[in-house]
Parts: C-alpha cells; structure tokens; sequence
C-alpha cells in the first residue's frame, strides 16, 4: 500500500506561545494547523494538535493490526469491521 499522505513522522510544536501547530519534521513543512475556536482553550488546541501529530503511526498501527492473521478470529470482527472503516476514513478507499 503506497502512503499518499505526507510521510511520517509528525511532530506537535507550538510556534510561539499558546500557539499549537502540527509540522512534518522529515521535511519542515506545515501539514495542519490548529485554529481557536469559540469557548475552546489552549489546552483542548495542543490535544487536538498532538492527535494530529500521531496520525501517520495511527494509521499504520491499525493497518498492521487489521493485517494480523491471529485477530481475523469472529469474536474480532466488529473490532476489527471499526479499524477497516477508520483506515478506509483516513485513506479515502
């Protein structure tokens, strides 16, 4: 499966003070940017950023776990049914 998405890793910075960003640190550039929203502090802005930092090791956690032969047991498969749906989000397919 090739990525189509800017290559991991990811990293959460704040660019200055009270200023959450998300950057690719393979080639500095900026992939998302947290914005403040009505009634949200910085606090909820650095969670929302470093979730979205995560996002590459996410994606290939739960591509991994889908392609585990020992978790394609029947008792796994609403779980299982989760982390293809959530993959197939994240990877428009």
């Amino acid at each position: 499966m090739s990525t189509q998405h800017t290559p991991g890793p990811w990293e959460y910075r704040e660019s200055i003070p009270q200023e959450p960003t998300v950057i690719a640190r393979n080639n500095a550039c900026r992939v998302a940017e947290t914005c403040e929203m009505p009634g949200q502090d910085v606090d909820e802005r650095r969670a929302n950023a470093r979730l979205i930092a995560s996002a590459p090791e996410l994606l290939s956690a739960l591509q991994d776990l889908v392609a585990d032969k020992y978790l394609a047991d029947p008792i796994n498969a609403d779980r299982m049914a989760s982390a293809r749906a959530a993959i197939a989000k994240a990877t428009n397919s």
